[in-house]
């Protein structure tokens, strides 16, 4: 049997579209875990509504809102499968995606199956790129030796979608609780790589992944956890990959490019040249800073402003370096993800 995660906030708009995208899959003997996390908005009636007509739909209530990681760990006290999947409340699968993931997986005997996925913007997935980085390719425990690192050590992506997982991988492992939203699927991942003896990966694409148009780097809480997200990827190189650290300061800084980069271009704010400037002087006494400064022989001028704290320096370097199109881009991209998901 294969169990489904299907983690739930506020998402009665495309639920219906996820859930029967699951229930109606070729390969029948699943059980669907529903875990709504104290939802506002009519998904937990919808979701009851699934139950009662589905004995294999059961429904977690949660009482307070507990995120996206914690809600998956709850939920995986619950399943019985030999193999769990997650799929996202917005997103949908192709009727035979469980199927093709399990025959790999049952054939070769491994505990993981990776494939590609669409990236899509409307309901039937008509707007859509196929986004598959695989190579049909079996990795045993050997040639995965290398891959269990951070984040550019492994040979699969840091999304929980799109991929089976054999569930003896995640049982009696321990899993700290985290407030993380953004970065939760790659934490979790690293904290179940070294458990992971095989792998199969496929090129196909049966996951609809929903697209938003927008990015994430301007989500006022995305440095917040991407801050939290660094620390505990620190502490986990350390002990296992002490050389990687200086990699990981370098991403971090990158990060910290795009998220001021967001600040300033894609604020419509009146005045958000003057709170780019205020974040820039709150960040120069955070820990986070202090990490800055200790990398060593990097050649990025933006590194070289921050390390000064010139701020209008920074302002200014971004101004004449940032491409105007891919801000329009993204802009654009929002927009039209708007339109379609109203139509």
């Amino acid at each position: 049997m294969v169990s489904v995660l299907v983690p739930i906030y506020n998402a009665q708009s495309h639920l219906r579209q996820c859930v029967d995208s699951i229930l109606n899959q070729t390969y029948t003997q699943i059980e669907l875990i529903l875990f709504n996390d104290a939802s506002k908005d009519r998904s937990l009636e919808i979701c009851r509504e699934y139950a009662a007509k589905d004995r294999r739909v059961r429904v977690i209530d949660s009482q307070e809102n507990v995120g996206v990681y914690n809600g998956r760990l709850k939920a995986l006290e619950f399943i019985n499968g030999d193999f769990f999947i997650q799929v996202d409340s917005d997103d949908w699968i192709a009727k035979d995606y469980i199927q093709t993931a399990l025959e790999y997986a049952e054939k070769f005997n491994v505990d993981l199956v990776a494939m590609g996925f669409q990236r899509t913007m409307d309901s039937r997935g008509l707007l859509k790129q196929a986004i598959h980085p695989y190579k049909e390719m079996m990795y045993d425990s050997e040639s995965l030796r290398p891959y269990h690192g951070i984040y550019t050590q492994r040979v699969f992506s840091n999304n929980m979608w799109s991929k089976l997982f054999r569930t003896e991988v995640v049982r009696n492992r321990h899993f700290s609780p985290s407030d993380i939203h953004f970065g939760d699927d790659l934490l979790f991942l690293q904290e179940i790589s070294p458990y992971i003896r095989s792998i199969y990966s496929l090129p196909v694409c049966k996951y609809y992944y929903r697209y938003g148009g927008s990015t994430s780097h301007y989500n006022p809480r995305f440095w917040i956890d991407q801050s939290k997200l660094y620390w505990l990827r620190k502490a986990y190189a350390l002990e296992r990959e002490p050389e990687y650290v200086a990699g990981l300061k370098l991403y971090l800084l990158d990060t910290f490019k795009d998220v001021v980069k967001y600040r300033l271009f894609l604020n419509n704010s009146v005045n958000k040249r003057n709170e780019t400037i205020e974040f820039l002087k709150q960040f120069y006494s955070t820990e986070e800073y202090k990490e800055f400064l200790s990398i060593e022989d990097c050649q990025d001028e933006f590194f070289h402003l921050l390390r000064s704290k010139d701020s209008e320096g920074i302002i200014c370097y971004l101004g004449e370096n940032v491409s105007r199109i891919s801000i329009l881009k993204t802009k654009l991209l929002s927009a039209v993800s708007r339109m379609v998901s109203a139509w």
